[in-house]
């Protein structure tokens, strides 16, 4: 989680799109990219206007790194960080290092997106 933490200092956040019907809005810090043979991972941030809770706790930002599956076009999160402030501000709420299942990324979603991004096709 280290990394989440230090990356505040040099984030460099590039809106990429209002999600969830005007409730928030998606960024990613182009500056975290990494890439390994098929395989590229990066860090988001979905900022909320309207507070969400996990476990009763609210929060208004969340921080994701994705791994992306360029041939593939395969999406998993392996990490996940939310804070009480926009923009990951505040408290750290919640912060989870598990790495999900890969899923398809859709055809001209916010997910595709973000691959094309990470994965140096956009």
């Amino acid at each position: 989680m280290l990394l989440a933490l230090s990356s505040d200092v040099i984030a460099e956040w590039v809106k990429v799109a209002d999600v969830m019907l005007g409730k928030g809005t998606s960024y990613v810090d182009k500056t975290t990219i990494r890439r390994s043979g098929d395989t590229a991972t990066m860090w988001s941030l979905t900022d909320i206007v309207t507070p969400e809770a996990i476990d009763g706790r609210p929060y208004l930002s969340q921080k994701s790194r994705y791994e992306y599956d360029c041939k593939d076009n395969h999406v998993r999160s392996t990490a996940t960080s939310r804070y009480t402030g926009n923009m990951g501000s505040g408290n750290l709420v919640a912060s989870d290092d598990q790495v999900g299942q890969w899923m398809a990324a859709a055809p001209y979603s916010l997910l595709d997106y973000m691959l094309k991004v990470a994965c140096g096709k956009q």
